[in-house]
């Protein structure tokens, strides 16, 4: 039976009511099917459900703006679409990772769940496909220009507006360069489309065509209201992952060494990290990620960055610091070159180095240590062979820049020496 209800806003109740007392404005008075009234304590109603019941929210506001003619002279009933960028809509990503427990301890597999929170400032919207930009669209520079459609300025306004996102780009840009190029959480963008009802399942699940530097994770029925705050989940698999130790090595620590302009550093920064693959149909976008242990409990871990990671790549997240790893770096000059070269007229001598990275394995079990080390100069005679080694170099360049990484194995109380030779040029 249909039920109509009414608010009341001031009915003071009496004794032939025969309902608890209640305050001034806190009844909701419903009509029966046979006419008859009943009122309820407003507190009391949790819901209303029917099969007809819908929620409307007003899409459409009429202001003065520009006005366009469009006329269709063919026979066909196609439609005018126009489209303009606006302040107010984006969306948020972040992961969930939850280490699973196991009985065995050689089995070792995580959840990793990602979701995307939508934001929305702009108006009452009910869209049918909601695509979420993934990657670096080149919209920062104009981003706070509002389109001249809606904005009302006049024409130096504008003008004016757009000479100062000019001069604003150009500082960002030397102020902060990596801030500039990275793949921030502050730049995810957000698009809708017209409608489409040729399939209305779920979307994301099917794997990327073909390979291109913006992806996208789509949405589809999407009622959003002005002010309103969205999650939607994006995927949530199970994938096994391995225990590695991480350690940077810093350049300028080895450099400042080499120059005696600083103290020796005991021992290099290694952190206990988790690593995976990406098997997903999904490209990882760089958002923070919460670490959890147990499925239950859900004992909180940790919390670090999940950077950019195309399918079938691999990703790491830093659990904590591994103090029970040792990492050290020490390089000796073993021999310099009397004979000096002089390079956009600089002046440089060469000295040959050897170097001898210490890894050292305190903990009751082998570990895996991966060691990444940026060096510059001629390396070689590697003791042990890098699982990467990849080298920058130019004719305006004094010495050519080496990213090499090394992944060893490493027995429980076992040290092991990596040791190379280095041929630098130092400006004389």
């Amino acid at each position: 039976p249909s039920i109509h209800a009414a608010h009341l806003s001031s009915i003071q109740p009496t004794s032939s009511t025969r309902l608890p007392h209640v305050q001034l404005g806190n009844l909701v008075l419903f009509e029966t099917t046979d006419n008859g009234l009943l009122a309820l304590p407003l507190s009391n109603v949790q819901s209303i459900r029917g099969a007809s019941l819908k929620t409307t929210y007003q899409r459409k506001v009429f202001k003065n703006c520009l006005s366009i003619e469009y006329k269709n002279e063919s026979e066909s009933s196609d439609t005018g679409l126009m489209k303009y960028l606006t302040f107010g809509i984006t969306w948020a990503p972040s992961y969930n990772l939850v280490l699973l427990s196991s009985e065995d301890p050689s089995i070792k597999r995580l959840c990793l769940s990602s979701k995307a929170v939508i934001l929305n400032d702009i108006e009452n919207m009910n869209v049918d496909n909601l695509f979420c930009i993934v990657g670096f669209p080149n919209v920062s520079k104009f981003a706070s220009v509002v389109d001249p459609i809606i904005s009302g300025e006049d024409v130096k306004a504008f003008l004016d507006r757009l000479k100062q996102c000019e001069v604003e780009s150009t500082s960002s840009r030397y102020s902060n360069p990596a801030s500039f190029m990275s793949n921030s959480i502050m730049t995810q963008q957000m698009v809708s489309v017209m409608p489409s009802h040729e399939n209305n399942g779920p979307s994301g699940s099917q794997p990327d065509t073909g390979v291109d530097d913006l992806h996208l994770y789509e949405f589809k029925n999407v009622l959003l209201q002005k002010k309103e705050r969205l999650m939607l989940p994006i995927f949530d698999i199970e994938i096994p992952y391995k225990d590695v130790y991480h350690c940077k090595i810093d350049t300028s620590i080895s450099e400042y060494i080499y120059y005696q302009h600083g103290e020796k550093k005991d021992f290099e920064e290694v952190w206990h990290s988790v690593e995976f693959e990406n098997i997903s149909n999904f490209i990882w976008t760089t958002a923070p990620v919460v670490i959890t242990k147990g499925q239950l409990e859900q004992q909180f871990i940790g919390q670090d960055k999940l950077t950019y990671t195309l399918k079938g790549s691999t990703a790491f997240v830093n659990l904590t610091k591994a103090l029970d790893i040792q990492v050290q770096l020490d390089e000796k000059v073993s021999n310099t070159n009397p004979t000096r070269f002089t390079l956009s007229r600089v002046h440089y001598q060469t000295d040959q180095m050897e170097g001898k990275i210490l890894v050292r394995n305190h903990k009751s079990e082998e570990v895996v240590v991966a060691i990444t080390a940026t060096l510059m100069g001629k390396m070689g005679n590697y003791s042990i062979a890098p699982k990467k080694d990849a080298v920058k170099t130019g004719n305006d360049r004094a010495n050519p820049r080496h990213e090499i990484q090394w992944e060893i194995n490493v027995k429980s109380n076992q040290t092991l020496e990596i040791k190379y030779v280095r041929s630098y040029n130092k400006r004389v």
